[in-house]
């Protein structure tokens, strides 16, 4: 309904249905579309003016922050609740929003804060006693999370206390059943798991009498719960039975992938475990749809710390399908690629998060554009201050504005990507020859996957100290000196030959290796591994990807007739040393190649976002610095954050950072480094050549000129940095080939075809000598005629 044709009486009309919708939706466990009712209500709200601050915590803001909740978009649903609380005048909402938040608090596994939110909420309700029960358990919860039992015992017989008292109507029911379910979470740890089976059947009957039409998910989730018990037992038919029930709930009401919920997840994981010991390809598939769910889930979620938090979730749930499915080393090639699907869908997800939303703000930059404009003079103004008081306060002013920003976006309206396996085979046998594929266990084991000349082969390092060497390595060898190095070659060669055996296995000669790297591994420079004397980009191409799923994702990967952006800058204050050798890396790219050269200082944000549109390849020379908190900052004419760049708009095939640290940062799990480069990526750029430790200047130009000239010839940015680096060390002495000096540069991103485009002067001289030999051929014709 377009609802700019109403009057104000309809509107306010319209309004209604909007809330209607979304708490009918909710009701049915619909959380997709019920939030896409609750923020087209709160919109139209927030313009006219219709509710009062009351109603509109009450009937929009709560229960579209649950929903939030219940997708694991926590900080979106804190910034509602904290804002209701604050807002409200009333004590019972005050006391209702605190509930939802000890709740909220619990989820993100910060339980002493989920025991005050339920204890301040208790202080200010003593008239609703449903309320009062809600809070009651939501303490019950805290203190099971907490592992303080006898306190959780007392809180749960003051649940059952208040049941006691009133009758159990609809109102009651749902609070009796949490109370009835904490009460079995105690049995269980009592290692009474009857009694525990006995309250969670009485929780079930609870929800099918009051909730006969709704309430799947709650329904579902105690089927489940159920199920578990039973399959502790070793009675795997109930459990089946109760399993299937949930499923089938579960798939009746609540269909679509992305509607899916933890529940499901959970449900379709005990499903896997169930059939893991006697079925490998059912278990496998009931593990593919717990976690093709999960991600799909995710993808509902907007926020950088809750997706994180969902990482480190979804690593545990990869945990226990290797956990179950063994010995891995029997399975047929279909289970093997089974697993590496598996396994990469677990990587990456925020950044495939960030690339789909990057798409659809480009599609709806008639609505958003101006709020993006704020957001990066936001961005800009904080990045330029060292004042702490004044940087929070533009820190307060840039969240509140992405909360706008996150309403306006409407989100949940807009079509995401999901990969699927098909769409992954396709891209894995079609496009890669020789990949290595890793995943990080909890028990810091690694799992290595290799995929060579179609076939998947997999292998398990158990050597838990692997992790802590790899930690130990790169300190010691590539962070500010080259001198560990130089003391002792050979003890550097004896310990990257050791790493090379391990993670590289079955690596074959003359061949292109992409690497799909996991957690601490992004620390390594696989280039600068050895085989004897000899370092392992000597005889290969190196590609690295966060997931081997952004193959199918980035589908452009081939560019035509490309100039290259320059922005620079070479002249710096104290601390900052100046960078002499930028000059003449941008003469000697403009003698090459046609060029924009912006230098620093001509640099405004108009003109910086114009340029950054362009479809150019990007090259930035200039200073990067990591800071204590590990953010990564571009200093060219201004400090340039990786916020500020998830902002800009980029048309780039290429983005060549020649500057010390864009590959550097906090280690995210499962994103790679919160890096410069990796804000490039999240906007879609297909391929970023960035750098890892501090690069010599000198020896740096010398490697970025043969990388153009390699990539003028063979328009494969993978196999010309490559090549780049192999000419450099066929030319350079013992010393100069310390890996310290070259190692840090590595090509992360799909594999592209770049042709760049020649300088005017050499195209024209090349059109003005085949202009000189057509004609001198005319004139050789007419004389020959002649005679």
């Amino acid at each position: 309904m377009d609802n700019k044709a109403l009057n104000r009486s309809q509107k306010e009309t319209y309004l209604w249905i909007l809330i209607n919708m979304g708490y009918g939706f909710q009701t049915n466990s619909k959380i997709l579309s019920s939030c896409v009712f609750y923020e087209k209500a709160l919109l139209i709200d927030l313009e006219l003016n219709f509710l009062t601050e009351e109603d509109r915590l009450t009937y929009i803001n709560k229960p579209l922050s649950n929903n939030y909740t219940m997708l694991s978009d926590y900080e979106k649903a804190e910034r509602l609740q904290l804002a209701g609380i604050s807002a409200s005048s009333s004590a019972e909402i005050k006391a209702s929003y605190y509930n939802n938040l000890s709740l909220l608090y619990s989820f993100k596994d910060e339980f002493e804060n989920s025991k005050q939110a339920a204890i301040t909420g208790l202080t200010l309700t003593r008239k609703d006693k449903r309320l009062e029960l809600y809070l009651i358990n939501s303490l019950t919860k805290s203190f099971l999370s907490l592992n303080q039992i006898d306190s959780a015992k007392i809180a749960n017989q003051n649940a059952f206390e208040i049941l006691d008292m009133v009758s159990i109507d609809k109102d009651f029911a749902a609070g009796k059943r949490t109370t009835l379910q904490l009460k079995a979470e105690l049995a269980i740890l009592e290692d009474n798991r009857k009694s525990a089976i006995s309250f969670l059947n009485q929780a079930l009957e609870l929800e099918l009498l009051h909730y006969p039409n709704s309430h799947y998910r709650e329904k579902a989730n105690l089927y489940n719960l159920i199920g578990e018990q039973l399959l502790y037992f070793e009675q795997k038919s109930s459990a089946k039975k109760h399993f299937d029930q949930a499923l089938s709930l579960l798939n009746e009401n609540i269909s679509e992938v992305r509607t899916s919920s933890y529940t499901k997840v959970n449900l379709l994981k005990n499903l896997g475990i169930l059939y893991a010991k006697h079925d490998i390809d059912s278990s496998l598939s009931y593990f593919e749809q717990a976690i093709i769910s999960d991600f799909a889930y995710q993808q509902n979620v907007t926020s950088k710390k809750s997706h994180i938090l969902g990482n480190q979730w979804n690593r545990k749930l990869l945990d226990v399908v290797y956990l179950n499915l063994h010995p891995i080393n029997t399975f047929s090639q279909e289970q093997l690629t089974k697993l590496l699907w598996l396994t990469e869908l677990t990587k990456g997800r925020l950044l495939w998060n960030d690339i789909n939303r990057s798409i659809n703000w480009k599609v709806s930059i008639d609505s958003l554009g101006s709020i993006i404009s704020e957001l990066q003079k936001l961005y800009i103004k904080r990045d330029l201050l060292n004042d702490s008081s004044e940087r929070i306060q533009v820190e307060t002013m840039i969240q509140n504005l992405n909360s706008d920003f996150d309403l306006k976006e409407q989100y949940f309206t807009r079509e995401i990507h999901i990969p699927t396996f098909e769409s992954f085979r396709k891209s894995l046998f079609n496009k890669i020859n020789n990949c290595y594929a890793y995943f990080i266990h909890e028990d810091k084991t690694i799992s290595v996957f290799h995929l060579f000349n179609n076939r998947v082969a997999y292998f398990h390092l158990q050597d838990k100290k692997i992790i802590d060497s790899i930690i130990s390595f790169k300190e010691t060898y590539f962070s500010y000196s080259p001198n560990e190095f130089n003391e002792n070659p050979a003890k550097y060669f004896k310990i990257a030959a050791n790493f090379k055996e391990l993670l590289l296995p079955g690596l074959e000669q003359q061949t292109k290796i992409c690497l799909s790297l996991d957690n601490e591994l992004y620390l390594l420079p696989f280039d600068a591994l050895s085989d004897g004397q000899e370092f392992i980009v000597e005889g290969h191409d190196i590609q690295y990807q966060h997931s081997l799923l952004f193959n199918s994702l980035i589908r452009k990967d081939k560019f035509s007739n490309q100039q290259i952006t320059i922005l620079f800058r070479d002249k710096y204050a104290p601390p900052l040393s100046d960078l002499p050798f930028v000059t003449m890396e941008v003469k000697s790219l403009k003698r090459n190649f046609e060029v924009n050269i912006l230098p620093s200082e001509k640099l405004s944000l108009e003109t910086l976002l114009a340029v950054l549109q362009k479809n150019a390849v990007l090259h930035v020379a200039a200073h990067t610095i990591i800071e204590e908190d590990q953010e990564a900052k571009l200093i060219l004419h201004q400090p340039i954050s990786t916020d500020q760049l998830r902002h800009y708009d980029f048309h780039a095939p290429l983005v060549v950072l020649s500057a010390c640290n864009t590959a550097s940062g906090k280690i995210l799990p499962s994103e790679g480094m919160a890096s410069i480069h990796r804000a490039f990526l999240s906007k879609s750029v297909p391929g970023v050549l960035a750098t890892h430790w501090y690069a010599n200047d000198a020896i740096t130009l010398k490697i970025m000129d043969n990388f153009y000239v390699a990539l003028s010839k063979t328009n494969n940015p993978i196999k010309s940095i490559s090549t780049a680096k192999r000419h450099y060390l066929k030319n350079s002495n013992e010393h100069n080939r310390n890996p310290w000096y070259w190692a840090n540069m590595a090509y992360y991103g799909i594999e592209t075809e770049i042709e760049l485009q020649s300088p005017f002067w050499k195209r024209a001289s090349y059109g003005f000598l085949s202009l000189s030999i057509v004609l001198f051929f005319i004139a050789i014709i007419k004389k020959a005629r002649k005679l």
